[in-house]
């Protein structure tokens, strides 16, 4: 019994798993930005770009920044904004 079983959800897991993903190339660009002001004060930035498919159907694209104050050695504040905007082809272009 238990072996029946078990070959049937094999069965069903691999007949599934041919339609579980997409065989198309996606795309994720970042890039970010750190400036260390001394030892204790820093600000950072980062912006992303993805895409579902090879840079042809951009997913949406993200930024954010902060800052970073170190107190002592055991304590760090992170103060952090971030925007994430999904977009559709015709909203996105480089032109």
């Amino acid at each position: 019994m238990k072996k029946s079983l078990l070959l049937t959800g094999l069965f069903f897991m691999v007949l599934n798993s041919g339609y579980s993903q997409s065989f198309d190339l996606g795309s994720w660009n970042i890039l970010n930005l750190k400036y260390n002001h001394n030892d204790k004060l820093s600000v950072f930035a980062e912006g992303q770009i993805r895409s579902l498919k090879f840079y042809d159907n951009f997913h949406y694209f993200e930024y954010k920044g902060g800052i970073t104050y170190k107190f002592k050695n055991m304590l760090t504040l992170h103060l952090v904004q971030e925007v994430i905007k999904p977009t559709g082809k015709e909203e996105f272009c480089f032109a």
